[in-house]
């Protein structure tokens, strides 16, 4: 028998690291190259596949994914939209070193509202990675530091997108 758990997940990031586009990707199979910014919040829905639990139960996760406009830390209702959740993908744009500089205080922010919640952390627009650039490696260290799961995605190719979700997925089924 299947048991199906309800898990609220937020995407977190700077503006324009492709929180968007990742939750399109995965949940829709699209890409689209138009910049559409969020504002408030946008909540999609996936039901992800069975896994096996270490009792051998069958769990199957349905995935309300919360898209949260880019991250502005005085905005106190953008915090209101962490409550509830089970784990977070904390998103930065390996194009652009600011988008890793606000990954700490953004942590630091949710972990405060949301301590039991798990995060993975993705540095997207991995097909627009140039040569000889540190980013990959900040997003290492900073996974380091923070005990967390990275991975290098791009919404555009597909790349690495359902695997982080799954990541998180298999991270929130060991703690059950």
């Amino acid at each position: 028998m299947t048991i199906q758990i309800n898990r609220k997940i937020c995407l977190l990031g700077m503006y324009a690291t492709g929180k968007t586009s990742l939750i399109r990707r995965y949940v829709h199979n699209i890409f689209d190259e138009k910049y559409l910014s969020t504002i408030g919040v946008n909540v999609s829905q996936k039901l992800l596949p069975p896994l096996e639990t270490s009792n051998n139960k069958i769990v199957q996760f349905n995935f309300l994914i919360w898209d949260i406009e880019g991250i502005d830390r005085n905005n106190k209702l953008q915090k209101n939209y962490y409550a509830g959740s089970s784990g977070a993908i904390v998103v930065g744009d390996l194009t652009r070193k600011e988008s890793f500089e606000v990954i700490n205080g953004l942590l630091s922010d949710f972990s405060t509202i949301c301590p039991e919640a798990l995060i993975v952390l993705a540095g997207n627009k991995k097909d627009l990675l140039i040569e000889n650039t540190d980013h990959p490696q900040r997003l290492k260290e900073l996974a380091a530091q923070k005990k967390a799961d990275y991975l290098l995605t791009s919404a555009k190719t597909g790349e690495n997108v359902d695997e982080l979700f799954l990541l998180l997925a298999h991270k929130i089924k060991d703690k059950l």
